[in-house]
């Protein structure tokens, strides 16, 4: 009787794990037919969402407009078509997570498309393109660089970089490892396990505070942490940033060897000092999510920031510096972070005057006469 039982255990187990094996594969062939939640990256793969049309309805953030489009062109990118003599082009494509993306602004407002306008008041036949992506850091820059933009091979690349890179820990447990266990090439191929990982990505940035939504700094709150609280939090961004150090060493070398000209941007955020002029708020205080305020997020910010500029100047890079050029307002951020149409025409502003100067120096042919 007993030796029954143990074979109706056995067969019960048994039967479990058919069930459980059984499920796992047929929502894995339903994910192939239809996945709801499709994104643009899988495993170590970009997956560029090309010619498509979205039309966005907001009513919820009062800082943005209420209709925004938002498209991409045959590359995937936001902006116009890839020209036939793209070679003879003073081409550009801007690189970042959603601060470059600009995913809530529509086409025409992005800051890298009101950038090709005024660069297009001096120079001839500018051609481009905005490639950032919604969540990526650089982990995802090597990628697409790699993937798609040492074959397009614009003269210049805009690298807009540090939120996404924040205390990221997981761009290096687990990102990078899943390249090189030995399950990666039937991992990075699984429907289930790509949303799992993309939503592991998104839930870090959450943590962080790297996500959109409408901030009232009017009524938001405040909240004090002491010097030695913040000094303690501040310390532990020690590896995270040596990590960081070695991938952007990595994109800018890997750049320059595809003979495409590398240009960093520091990732400005409207708190940390001062009052802001639209509501009076003390952005020093101002609270923010995972029990950090408007300084601890500046000053944590700023040590991604300075690693930037270190690196500009190890590297003979050119840097622009929008942490510290971009003013500390609500009228130009919806949140700590993320631009109004009015700041991303103030990025714009800041690009054009800092890079005209260079490009006029570089690529003479291009400027118009009389500029």
């Amino acid at each position: 009787m007993r030796r029954v039982r143990k074979l109706l255990s056995l067969k019960n187990i048994g039967y479990v794990l058919f069930l459980v094996l059984f499920t796992i594969l047929a929502l894995e062939v339903m994910l192939r037919l239809y996945n709801p939640f499709a994104s643009r990256l899988r495993g170590d793969k970009i997956m560029l969402p090309v010619n498509r049309v979205h039309h966005i309805e907001n009513d919820h953030n009062p800082r943005l407009d209420k209709y925004i489009l938002r498209t991409t062109n045959s590359l995937g990118f936001r902006g116009p078509e890839k020209p036939n003599d793209l070679e003879n082009r003073l081409s550009i494509v801007t690189v970042g997570g959603s601060t470059t993306e600009c995913y809530y602004l529509s086409d025409d407002k992005t800051w890298s498309a009101v950038l090709m306008r005024d660069l297009e008041s001096s120079f001839e036949r500018v051609w481009l393109n905005n490639a950032g992506l919604d969540g990526h850091s650089t982990f995802g820059h090597q990628i697409l660089l790699d993937d798609f933009l040492v074959r397009l091979r614009p003269k210049i690349i805009l690298y807009l970089v540090g939120a996404n890179d924040v205390g990221r820990e997981d761009l290096v447990d687990y990102d990078e490892s899943i390249i090189d266990r030995p399950l990666a090439n039937v991992l990075k191929k699984s429907e289930i396990f790509n949303i799992y990982l993309n939503y592991h990505r998104a839930e870090a940035a959450r943590r962080l505070g790297v996500k959109h939504e409408h901030l009232d700094f009017a009524r938001v709150g405040t909240r004090d942490l002491s010097t030695d609280e913040m000094d303690r939090i501040l310390a532990q961004h020690n590896q995270w940033l040596k990590d960081f150090r070695t991938r952007l060493l990595r994109l800018i070398e890997s750049t320059k060897a595809a003979g495409i000209e590398p240009i960093l941007l520091t990732q400005p955020t409207v708190v940390g000092v001062g009052v802001d002029p639209e509501t009076g708020a003390d952005l020093k205080k101002i609270a923010l999510s995972a029990g950090s305020n408007g300084e601890l997020y500046w000053r944590t910010l700023e040590l991604y920031n300075q690693q930037t500029r270190e690196i500009g100047r190890a590297t003979n890079t050119t840097v622009i510096d929008l942490a510290v050029e971009m003013p500390k307002s609500t009228e130009f951020y919806y949140d700590a972070i993320h631009f109004t149409n009015a700041g991303a025409a103030r990025v714009a502003s800041v690009i054009a005057k800092d890079i005209r100067l260079y490009l006029k120096s570089n690529y003479s042919e291009y400027v118009k006469l009389g500029s």
